[in-house]
């Protein structure tokens, strides 16, 4: 269970970096099937850049990082 708790600090460390100063959150969700089946979701959202959720922290956080470069990049296109 700690090595899960270091799992959450630290994406929650890499998250306040990428939202630099605007309203973020992350959620761990374990949900554990009848069958036994455990499905795991990672969500990490940024204000203004919506939420991604993942099996990984590390997948989620990526993704969000991916967001961000595209929404920089949009954004430089169509400034004057």
């Amino acid at each position: 269970m700690i090595k899960e708790i270091n799992k959450i600090r630290n994406a929650k460390g890499q998250l306040k970096k990428l939202a630099d100063g605007e309203y973020h959150s992350l959620t761990y969700e374990l949900t554990q099937y009848q069958n036994q089946e455990i499905h795991i979701a990672c969500r990490v959202y940024i204000n203004n850049y919506g939420s991604i959720v993942s099996p990984t922290w590390d997948d989620a956080l990526q993704k969000m990082r991916d967001r961000l470069r595209y929404r920089v990049k949009d954004r430089k296109e169509t400034t004057p």
